[in-house]
């Protein structure tokens, strides 16, 4: 399951959490209970839920929206703004592009939870994607 805090508090909870080695900090302000898998192998997994809470006014876009997963070590998501700057997520590269002229976004629950601590209920992850 994903962590996404909603305040300071909530981060510092997680973050002792990590401390103790009951969680692992993925990027800022998201993290996971499984401890089985590396931080790459996480993000490469739930790469779709991991971008809509990171950056949730951008919509996943080009090969990342039809395949929901990286290609070649890119990933791609899109905005009417356009930052330049790519986003290096452990194996992944997201690189942020204008958003498309006339898009078509559809939001997905592809059966990811997130909670805003360890004590709070899990939400779905509700995923928007682009028609690629």
């Amino acid at each position: 399951m994903l962590f996404a805090p909603k305040n300071s508090s909530d981060r510092k909870t997680l973050d002792k959490a990590v401390e103790r080695g009951q969680l692992q900090h993925i990027r800022a302000g998201i993290y996971s209970d499984d401890l089985s898998q590396t931080l790459a192998q996480i993000a490469q997994d739930h790469l779709p839920a991991i971008l809509s809470i990171a950056f949730p006014s951008w919509t996943i876009s080009h090969s990342t929206a039809a395949l929901l997963k990286p290609l070649n070590g890119s990933a791609f998501i899109s905005s009417p703004r356009r930052n330049p700057k790519p986003t290096q997520l452990h194996t992944t590269t997201v690189y942020k592009q204008a958003a498309l002229p006339h898009p078509v976004s559809v939001e997905l629950d592809l059966g990811d939870t997130a909670a805003r601590s360890l004590s709070a209920e899990p939400e779905p992850v509700r995923v928007r994607v682009s028609s690629p």
